[in-house]
């Protein structure tokens, strides 16, 4: 699994998962069952493909819904406060639901240039997230500052270029960083040190 395919849409303070929510891990039993029967494990198969795709564009999706929502918020004749109706509603906390929001915002409202937004589209919302408070936060981001966030392979990256280059604070210097390359291996890197060698 790469770093593209994490997903966060949860964080420690959303609700646990319901009990009536279990619904997909009876689908996945039905799944096997049928594969079994048939002698045919590329139908499990194909539905570990169409996981992948809802993985890959569900946090995006619920960051559009959430950030639409709050958008309209007014129009829907709600009186309670909309981080609290979407807690008790849906479960997810208010700072879960704020960053979703800032994400599709900062693509709602062209913060990112033409050139780049395939790219940071595509990147996993946890990803996105530092960037987008970065915006909210009044920072500038340049053009080279865009390049390299869009070339960033995975989180740890973005939030070095976010906090390096675009806020230009030096970091902690006893902050350890891990890094997983495109073939698969870890490395260890602090401070001013060279990366070091962790495994694969």
């Amino acid at each position: 699994m790469s770093n593209d395919d994490l997903l966060t849409i949860s964080g420690d303070f959303d609700q646990d998962l319901a009990e009536s929510d279990d619904w997909l891990l009876h689908k996945v039993d039905e799944v096997i069952e049928r594969a079994r029967k048939e002698h045919n494990a590329y139908i499990a198969l194909d539905n570990c493909k169409m996981l992948k795709s809802i993985i890959k564009t569900s946090g995006l999706g619920l960051a559009k819904l959430l950030y639409l929502i709050y958008h309209y918020w007014d129009e829907f004749g709600i009186e309670d406060n909309f981080e609290d109706v979407v807690y008790e509603y849906v479960g997810v906390h208010s700072h879960t639901v704020n960053r979703y929001v800032r994400v599709w915002g900062m693509h709602a409202e062209n913060r990112v240039p033409e050139e780049y937004k395939q790219e940071i589209l595509g990147k996993n919302i946890r990803d996105q997230i530092p960037i987008a408070n970065a915006l909210v936060q009044g920072y500038e981001i340049t053009k080279e500052d865009w390049k390299n966030l869009a070339e960033a392979p995975d989180y740890n990256a973005v939030s070095q270029i976010i906090l390096e280059d675009v806020k230009e604070s030096p970091g902690r210097k006893s902050a350890l960083h891990i890094f997983l390359d495109g073939m698969g291996t870890i490395w260890a890197k602090k401070g001013n040190e060279p990366k070091k060698f962790v495994g694969s």
